[in-house]
């Protein structure tokens, strides 16, 4: 029977999937929502394949730092999608889905988690696929971001953690605690989910709280130190990497509400554009009234369940004030908001379970929870499909407004015009005899991996500077290096001033133009 429900789940899942169209997606390049951040990934796994498989030497694209070194988080990931291209050569596929079978394997360990604790098959199902059904979720699942891994290693981290009060077997401690290290060193704010478990350790050292979890304090405690010593350890030499190379790009340090000048501005942002990626505004207001409900009845609950959702919400509530003004456009700082709907729902479901044990198996009500469910699916389906697809999928006009239909279908083709020959000019370019390693400019690119990354093109581009100063910036890249410039914006080159450098054409693709420089010799 076990082996019947662990089959049909992931069955489920790969239907979601197929919803979510990530059997198609799954091809892709980094592209639509938030490229930038999918292509620096993207580039440093490149880098690791091309360049020697040296894990503490991460490198970009981008070569504004010291021979492209920078670094950010952990990473474990790229670097293992590096070694599988060793294999099968660099596949935008192997990345995608190594992201999503980690997905997969966390809402698996989620949904053990939730039978062990409910011991109910159904609502083990519907917290999960409720997960997967948002927007943001569906989207990022199968990206190139590490958001979605460090979430499903935190639920695995739950899963043996729960595993190790049940069973009482230390070792299995020790299991949790490498999930959770792992999650710390990809997303240290993910840390908000376990947190509680800190607490609750300090909380029976000084006495305030009794509990029988940690049976050996001294043990337990020291093995509680290691993921955070190592996410410690990471951060050290993280922010020495960067400063020593003269990186400047990965954010480690917060962006605090206090310091923010246009506070209405992100707030109306992060309110009307950003939480409509997370949840529909009816699951997002269920969510709510379940919260009002359990602290107006903090007594009638599970103390640790209510102990954990309660400081979670507090420490969310942190978060938000902490890296505030990350809230305008990075929808991907969201996804810790989903640390919350575990527990917040189980707390509120155990309640139902021992006081009201007829709601709680309630057939009508099973059936009105999978109505939801799909709505929530096709919800999240709708918004998904458009971020990759021009073509509108049939449920699209029931669950988003025109608006936002009309700004997809021309985001899509603004990108089908302008950059989507990025994807396929490698082999031109190798035909021009412009090797990977040789410096380009490649503009107009604000972002600093972008059109490099698609191109396998080392050099630089304009996230720094402005594409109507072009002319005073490229006698530096020149300096640095740079032997061509390749410009995909035609407007660009009106710039009088860009003669002196546009004066040797040496080729053309689709809408992409590429030049060769003069020497700093020749600029003189």
């Amino acid at each position: 029977m076990k082996k019947y429900h662990s089959v049909l789940f992931i069955l489920i899942l790969l239907f979601i999937s197929a919803l979510f169209n990530q059997f198609k997606t799954n091809n892709f390049p980094p592209r639509s929502m938030h490229q930038w951040r999918q292509t620096d990934a993207y580039s440093i796994t490149y880098n690791y394949y091309a360049e020697g498989m040296h894990f503490f030497e991460p490198r970009m694209h981008n070569q504004t730092s010291k021979e492209g070194k920078a670094v950010g988080e952990f990473p474990i990931i790229y670097y293992i999608d590096a070694l599988i291209w060793k294999i099968t050569g660099p596949s935008f596929f192997s990345a995608r889905v190594l992201n999503l079978c980690i997905a997969f394997l966390g809402l698996f360990a989620l949904f053990k988690t939730i039978k062990l604790l409910l011991n109910d098959y159904f609502f083990a199902y519907i917290i999960p696929i409720l997960i997967f059904s948002s927007p943001l979720y569906g989207y990022y699942s199968n990206s190139f971001l590490i958001n979605i891994p460090a979430l499903s290693f935190l639920f695995m981290g739950w899963y043996y953690f729960l595993l190790f009060f049940k069973k009482k077997n230390s070792w299995i401690l020790v299991f949790s605690l490498f999930f959770i290290t792992l999650t710390g060193l990809l997303r240290p704010s993910m840390l908000i989910g376990f947190l509680p478990v800190y607490a609750l350790v300090f909380l029976e050292i000084i006495g305030t709280v009794k509990s029988s979890i940690f049976f050996k304090r001294i043990l337990h405690t020291a093995l509680l130190l290691v993921p955070l010593l190592a996410i410690y350890g990471w951060m050290i030499f993280s922010k020495n990497y960067n400063a020593v190379n003269d990186s400047i790009y990965f954010l480690s340090t917060i962006r605090p509400i206090w310091e923010n000048e246009n506070i209405p501005h992100v707030w109306s942002k992060l309110s009307f554009g950003m939480f409509p990626e997370w949840y529909h505004t009816s699951v997002r207001t269920i969510f709510c009234l379940i919260f009002l409900w359990l602290i107006l009845n903090p007594k009638k609950q599970n103390k640790f369940v209510f102990f954990f959702t309660c400081s979670i919400v507090l420490e969310l509530i942190l978060y938000v004030l902490l890296w505030f003004s990350n809230f305008d456009v990075h929808d991907y700082y969201l996804i810790e908001f989903f640390i919350l709907v575990p527990p917040l729902l189980i707390c509120f479901l155990m309640f139902i379970q021992q006081n009201h044990e007829q709601l709680f198996y309630s057939k009508s009500i099973r059936i009105m929870t999978v109505v939801a469910i799909c709505l929530s699916l096709f919800y999240g389906a709708s918004k998904t499909r458009m971020k990759y697809d021009k073509k509108v999928f049939f449920l699209t006009e029931i669950f988003l407004s025109e608006d936002e239909i009309g700004y997809w279908k021309w985001f899509h083709w603004d990108y089908d015009t302008k950059s989507k020959a990025y994807e396929s000019v490698t082999p031109y370019l190798r035909s021009l005899g412009i090797k990977r390693t040789d410096l380009v400019v490649s503009v107009p690119d604000q972002s600093p991996n972008i059109t490099l990354s698609l191109m396998d093109q080392k050099g630089f581009t304009s996230i720094y500077s402005s594409d109507e100063n072009l002319h005073d910036y490229l006698p530096k890249f020149i300096k640095r290096g740079a032997k061509y410039l390749i410009v995909k914006d035609p407007e660009i080159l009106k710039n009088k001033r860009l003669l002196t450098y546009t004066k040797e054409k040496i080729g053309s693709f689709k809408n992409i133009q590429i030049y060769k420089l003069p020497s700093s010799k020749e600029q003189n």
